[in-house]
């Protein structure tokens, strides 16, 4: 048995959604992570967590504090297992990052961390489950909750399908008119050489009482993707189909980032959805966007990473998810011996494909533009495991919800050969996953 990591399978077959809401349905905070892994392997992670602050001018130290206070694990135990601090930082944090102060509108959303010590593992293929803890021996509080979890597993009842309001009113935070005059200021900041790309966003709003683990069955079954979860921290639900992954660090300390941009809708048909794929794969405005965003990210991660490891293995991958056709590249790097995870996102955050480059100056001119804090969405979520290891995807395609309400935060990337038409098209497209999801088949974006 490895070193700090204890496992128990269970018998039987299990439903993740039974599981999670069994388990956990009143916990305050808790964790539905599935991790889609390689076509047909995936797995759901369930969990429960304890709030850890980390808010304020120290958050680096909190992180860095909350982190230590993990039991000790062997290095490379425990894989894709989201055990350790589970986090979702905010769009703003980036501020402290570059030296900028950013709009909050009074309602600034602080960083969450939960620290994560036991989790339930459900095989999307074999429905099998298994516990994981962080520990040496079952016993004690241990054994307790291994038992009590079994027996609620094999007790959990099956679940009627997910409710969700229909077609509530949708409320934009910007028009398409007010949209179109952002890009406008974008492409004329560009021509002015004041940025090469800039990432321009907006939000929509919807009042209604939204179940987040309703819309969570619901998305995950028709639109699945990479980061799949939810996470609840008190009066506040993320529900996230993210298919971008900002970080990932191995145990050995190998940092690889993903950037998205480019993106074309699935087609119709077959032909007409190959189409799509090559028209993406061709395009110079979404080339020229993923270039430059892999330029930057090549040059975050040089500041932490040991000189001359940073390589760029995949350039301009075209991956297929259920609504969109999405252009990827992949940058890899070693992490020096000195660094660690807070420091590689005080090198890298906010991230360049949700900013644009250069990066403080876009910044500045998107939050002048924008007019309102990003909040959650921009940001990015995940886990800094026990082992050192991290997972974090970026908080896009995300839909965070409170009492009575949902907001939803879509954006692109805009370059001097973007065309107004198509990029408020983009917006729409991005956003119709979880607009159909209530109901709505046709918006203001399209």
């Amino acid at each position: 048995m490895t070193s700090g990591l204890l496992w128990h399978s269970l018998p039987g077959t299990h439903d993740v959604s039974a599981a999670f809401v069994a388990l956990y349905g009143d916990a305050p905070y808790a964790l539905w992570w599935d991790d889609q892994g390689e076509r047909g392997r995936g797995v759901s992670y369930l969990a429960s967590g304890s709030p850890v602050m980390v808010d304020g001018p120290h958050w680096r130290d909190a992180l860095r504090a909350a982190h230590s206070e993990l039991p000790s694990v062997d290095t490379a135990a425990l894989g894709p297992l989201p055990l350790g601090l589970v986090l979702v930082l905010p769009y703003e944090l980036g501020a402290d990052t570059l030296g900028l102060t950013l709009p909050t509108d009074g309602r600034p959303s602080a960083p969450i961390a939960l620290m994560v010590d036991r989790v339930v593992a459900i095989d999307h293929q074999s429905a099998s489950a298994t516990l994981y803890a962080l520990g040496e021996r079952w016993e004690g509080e241990l054994v307790q909750w291994r038992d009590a979890t079994a027996h609620c597993l094999a007790t959990a009842p099956t679940l009627p399908d997910p409710e969700l309001p229909q077609a509530p009113q949708i409320l934009w935070r910007d028009s398409t008119k007010r949209y179109r005059e952002i890009i406008s200021e974008a492409k004329k900041a560009i021509t002015e050489g004041e940025a090469y790309q800039l990432c321009v966003t907006t939000q929509l709003h919807v009042e209604a009482d939204i179940d987040p683990i309703a819309l969570h069955r619901v998305i995950r079954q028709s639109n699945p993707t990479h980061h799949q979860g939810v996470i609840r921290a008190g009066e506040l639900s993320l529900v996230s189909a993210s298919p971008e992954t900002f970080l990932d660090v191995s145990s050995g300390g190998v940092v690889t980032t993903r950037p998205i941009k480019g993106t074309r809708p699935r087609g119709v048909t077959p032909e007409d959805d190959q189409r799509l794929a090559d028209e993406l794969r061709g395009s110079d405005k979404e080339q020229a966007e993923n270039l430059m965003i892999v330029d930057l990210m090549r040059n975050d991660l040089s500041v932490v990473c040991d000189t001359g490891s940073v390589a760029v293995p995949e350039l301009m991958v075209v991956e297929s998810y259920a609504s969109v056709h999405q252009l990827v590249s992949t940058v890899t790097g070693q992490l020096r011996n000195d660094a660690d995870l807070v420091d590689l996102i005080d090198s890298s955050f906010p991230a360049g494909s949700m900013t644009g480059a250069p990066k403080r100056r876009a910044v500045e001119l998107l939050a002048g533009w924008e007019r309102a804090p990003r909040g959650y969405y921009s940001g990015v979520w995940g886990v800094w495991r026990a082992d050192g290891s991290a997972t974090l995807a970026m908080t896009i395609r995300t839909a965070v919800i409170s009492a009575d309400s949902m907001t939803l935060g879509v954006g692109g990337g805009i370059t001097v050969l973007s065309k107004a038409g198509s990029e408020i098209a983009e917006v729409g497209i991005k956003a119709m996953p979880f607009l159909r999801a209530l109901g709505h088949e046709q918006v203001e974006y399209s």
